[in-house]
């Protein structure tokens, strides 16, 4: 094992690390919801006021998963560009007596320096997707929350025949 990948799985511990040091301290990270991931499909209206809120906290649990996992990710990010910059300026010591174009390009080209390139990379791409992924349930979220609070300006009569099961 070369020694970015002994840095990389080191990287994976020390954000384990964090996390179980969280869960110690009564702050656990989210875990994954039970249910599948939900989908805002067709029209709200359509949906009763408890299948709505049921919609609502699978989308909200799912939230708090994914910001947790974003977390994690952008942990694993500072973790891999600060292995990068370490290994860079290991290059430019190591080639101290070269031009610093010469150091760059045999920095470039040593294994241990791309490997560090490539972990960064993807860990930069993880965190971007979380991002739009966590985005996403929170925008749906907020729509489901928009419809319940429409719903709950009803007046009583309305929402009582709502709820068993007449017109909308």
């Amino acid at each position: 094992m070369t020694q970015v990948r002994r840095r990389q799985v080191q990287q994976v511990k020390e954000s384990l690390r964090v996390a179980t040091e969280l869960a110690k301290e009564q702050l656990p990270l989210p875990a994954r919801p039970r249910s599948d991931v939900p989908e805002l499909r067709g029209d709200l209206t359509d949906l009763e006021d408890g299948d709505l809120m049921d919609l609502l906290v699978r989308l909200t649990r799912w939230a708090d998963f994914s910001g947790g996992q974003l977390a994690l990710a952008e942990v694993d990010e500072t973790y891999a560009e600060a292995l990068l910059d370490k290994l860079k300026a290991l290059g430019y010591v190591k080639g101290s007596g070269d031009k610093v174009t010469t150091a760059r390009a045999e920095m470039q080209l040593d294994d241990d320096y791309q490997a560090a390139v490539q972990s960064k990379l993807e860990a930069y791409a993880r965190r971007k997707l979380l991002i739009a992924r966590h985005t996403a349930f929170e925008r749906d979220a907020a729509v489901v929350s928009r419809e319940l609070s429409r719903r709950i300006e009803r007046d009583p009569s309305q929402r009582r025949t709502a709820r068993m099961g007449g017109a909308r």
